[in-house]
């Protein structure tokens, strides 16, 4: 988990699906984008978000829920701990550089 948390740390560059305006900001300013070049910035926006949200592994078709008081979920919780975890700390990072 440290070191997991120290390759993070040092050599990604971190965004949150469930924050996807702010992670674009964030990744336009590191690599440079600026709105408006050759095109229309709300084109070029819609064309940034569609592409994010338009496929990948985080997306649930069939999103069931479990109670987080059931024998499942505690299972779920104590096998993924270490994920979770990291994923606390990736929070905590992109809270940390949005503000730089």
């Amino acid at each position: 988990l440290e070191l997991a948390m120290e390759i993070v740390r040092r050599k990604v560059l971190v965004g949150l699906m469930d924050r996807m305006e702010e992670s674009i900001a964030i990744f336009d300013q590191y690599f440079g984008f600026a709105p408006g070049l050759d095109f229309d910035e709300q084109w070029f926006m819609e064309c940034k978000f569609n592409k994010a949200l338009g496929g990948g592994a985080n997306r649930n078709f069939n999103k069931k829920t479990v109670d987080p008081e059931s024998d499942t979920y505690k299972n779920i919780a104590r096998r993924n701990r270490h994920d979770r975890e990291l994923y606390a700390y990736i929070v905590q990072l992109f809270e940390t550089r949005k503000q730089l």
